[in-house]
């Protein structure tokens, strides 16, 4: 079984111990309102989840959901110890099912590049329930930094927490990842369309022509308009109008600029070019956007 959690999730580790899984504590049923992650630090442990029996081995790992029945079973064999920590997330950790892993190519999450749409969660990490890492003995290593954390609680210790913890998840799902080996990788065309965002992002106050743009990127601007619409869903004048007109907004309502300098700083000689620009993206002029904070409106990325 696999579960995605979101990239912008919100973590809070709640508790976190060693367990010693011969104490007679360990076999009572328990139900924890919060998510468990388990890791196995030494030795077998017997545990019984939801009427599953699983024999873990030092170094697996498993992801217990909200109210997960669990406990030990066979109480006269001698067992190992595990790490656990209790936590929330907000949204909520769901299944996953493998056929889905082509959402795990990281094009999905392109458009989020863009400097003018707000950020949101495209791209999940994806977590096996049940695995053992290569990378084991690093999982170890962070479960007892966030032990020793919690349990000396100084400082930002929560915030420096929720970071061992999300450090860790991401542990178990890259490993994952190279054990089923699934291809990730970034093809060469998005690197591409990265280093021409950057450029973009850079000079877009600036007349830009395409020679310029293809002898920095020492290709053709025909293949670069292509790569810029794939991954943007927009063309490169429109990324640059709205570049200039998120410039605009701010400068409307943190200054007292006149509109024609306002339109001249982010790269408009004309002001009445500039002002069709902006009402055309915010839907008002630019006047009428400084005089009433009519600031509500989104860019979505393909509009015009």
């Amino acid at each position: 079984m696999l579960y995605k959690m979101s990239r912008l999730a919100r973590l809070d580790v709640k508790c976190v111990d060693l367990c010693d899984a011969n104490h007679h504590t360990f076999f009572a049923e328990h139900h924890n309102p919060n998510y468990e992650l388990i890791a196995v630090a030494e030795g077998t442990v017997h545990l019984e989840v939801e009427g599953e029996r699983l024999k873990l081995s030092a170094g697996e790992s498993l992801l217990l959901r909200p109210w997960e029945s669990h406990g030990g079973w066979k109480p006269g064999e001698r067992q190992g110890r595990f790490f656990w920590a209790q936590f929330s997330c907000d949204p909520d950790i769901d299944e996953f099912l493998l056929h889905q892993a082509s959402e795990l190519n990281i094009i999905h999450a392109s458009q989020l590049e863009l400097r003018t749409i707000e950020s949101r969660s495209d791209d999940p990490l994806v977590i096996p329930r049940l695995f053992r890492p290569k990378q084991y003995y690093k999982l170890l290593g962070l479960f007892e930094e966030l032990m020793e954390t919690c349990k000396k609680p100084k400082g930002n210790f929560r915030f420096r927490a929720t970071i061992l913890l999300a450090e860790m998840l991401r542990l178990i799902s890259d490993d994952w990842l190279e054990h089923t080996k699934l291809d990730t990788a970034a093809p060469t065309s998005y690197m591409t369309y990265r280093r021409m965002l950057s450029y973009l992002n850079q000079f877009y106050t600036e007349d830009i022509p395409k020679q310029n743009l293809e002898r920095f990127m020492n290709r053709k601007y025909e293949y670069l308009c292509h790569v810029f619409k794939k991954y943007a869903n927009t063309n490169i004048q429109q990324y640059v109008h709205q570049l200039r007109t998120q410039r605009a907004k701010y400068l409307l309502r943190h200054t007292g600029k006149s509109v024609k300098t306002i339109a001249q700083e982010v790269g408009y000689p004309d002001p009445f070019h500039f002002s069709r620009i902006f009402k055309k993206i915010e839907g008002v002029a630019p006047q009428h956007y400084r005089n009433n904070g009519d600031h509500s409106r989104q860019y979505a990325p393909g509009s015009s």
